[in-house]
C-alpha cells in the first residue's frame, strides 16, 4: 500500500517514495528494483509492486535475441489491476505463482490492504481465505491470475479468472 501524501504528487517522486518504503520495510537495495504503481486517483492510496532490474534486463535481452519487440514489463498484480476498465468497490485482485500469492483488497471504493503470502503447499483458495482473514475483509469479487511454469522452465502461462463470491 502506498499512502497518498499531498507533498508527493509527481510520478517520479511517488516511485522514489515507494522504493524507499520497500527498502525500509524489507531491507531491499532500491537500485536493484523497478517500481510499478497502480494509481487509482488523485488523493487516494495506491498499490505498488517491484520488479527486479536484472530480471527485466534478462527478459529484454531474450526478446531481442528472439527478434521480438518488448512493449513493457509490469508487476503481475499491477498488470491484473490495470486490465480493469473500472475498478470495483469491493474486491480482491490476486496473482498466484508456484511459491506465493499476491493480494490487493478494495473496500468501499479504495485500496484497503496489499501484501504477499508464501503458499507453503496451500491451494490458491486456501491462500485467499488466509489473506481475507489478514485483511479483515471478505470481498464480493475475486479477480485472479494463476501463473504456472511450463516444462521447459523458460516460459510461463497465465490463466485468468473473474469470480463473484457466493
Amino acid at each position: 500500500m502506498l499512502p497518498w501524501l499531498d507533498e508527493i504528487i509527481a510520478p517520479a517522486d511517488r516511485h522514489a517514495y515507494a522504493l524507499a518504503m520497500f527498502a525500509q520495510q524489507y531491507g531491499l537495495a532500491a537500485q536493484d528494483w523497478q517500481c510499478d504503481i497502480a494509481q487509482q486517483s488523485f488523493g487516494r492510496p495506491a498499490i505498488a509492486g517491484l520488479i527486479r532490474r536484472d530480471v527485466m534486463a534478462e527478459l529484454a535481452a531474450a526478446c531481442k535475441r528472439s527478434g521480438l519487440r518488448l512493449q513493457g514489463i509490469r508487476a503481475s498484480l499491477i498488470d491484473r489491476i490495470a486490465q480493469q476498465a473500472a475498478l470495483p468497490d469491493n474486491a480482491v485482485f490476486m496473482t498466484c505463482q508456484a511459491d506465493a500469492c499476491e493480494f490487493a483488497f478494495r473496500r468501499d471504493g479504495q485500496w484497503h490492504a496489499a501484501f504477499s503470502l508464501r503458499r507453503g503447499g496451500n491451494t490458491p483458495e486456501q491462500s485467499l481465505m488466509a489473506a481475507s482473514l489478514l485483511a479483515k475483509h471478505v470481498p464480493a469479487r475475486v479477480y485472479a491470475t494463476d501463473f504456472a511454469a511450463l516444462a521447459d522452465g523458460d516460459t510461463a502461462v497465465a490463466k485468468e479468472a473473474d469470480h463473484a463470491s457466493a
